[in-house]
């Protein structure tokens, strides 16, 4: 790389951080107010997980970090998309990959129903999320060096630790 694509890509990875930290600071100032009960139904089929949920206009939610790609729904309403790589207005219906190693957050603009699907041949949620949520963005970076190697599994087997040949 040159000079200048070494400083637009260290500038890019600053900004990254500063809106990871961004996004975790409105996670904890939502979890000092007074929570909304969000509606959430859970699908099983032929090694298929669906997250369904229907936020209410107006609720702030944030999600949890991502460790695969996963598909979204956006089957009814508008709201509010923040990343780490900016915003975006998300108008149902609308269908997209979500992105590895991506922490949400959302506002609903009106009553809005959000559908994720993971790969799962469990049926436990205790499970599935340990498989497919990374609690913070220090165990992602340590996902990420591992699927550097070749090592992470996201077979949808929710048992493992998500090694290969462990």
């Amino acid at each position: 790389m040159t000079e200048t694509a070494l400083a637009h890509h260290s500038e890019s990875e600053d900004r990254k951080l500063r809106r990871q930290q961004q996004i975790l600071e409105i996670e904890a100032t939502c979890k000092k107010q007074e929570q909304v009960d969000v509606l959430v139904e859970h699908f099983f089929a032929n090694g298929v997980y669906a997250r369904q949920m229907y936020l209410p206009a107006g609720v702030l939610a944030v999600g949890k970090i991502h460790k695969f790609e996963n598909i979204c729904v956006v089957s009814k309403g508008v709201v509010r998309v923040t990343t780490d790589e900016g915003f975006d207005v998300i108008t149902a219906p609308a269908t997209f990959v979500g992105k590895a190693g991506v922490k949400r957050v959302l506002l609903a603009l009106e009553d809005t129903i959000w559908t994720t699907f993971h790969t799962s041949i469990d049926d436990d949620l205790e499970k599935i999320e340990q498989h497919h949520i990374a609690p913070s963005y220090e165990e992602l970076r340590l996902l990420l060096q591992e699927n550097k190697h070749g090592m992470v599994n996201n077979s949808g087997d929710c048992s493992n630790n998500h090694l290969r040949g462990d």
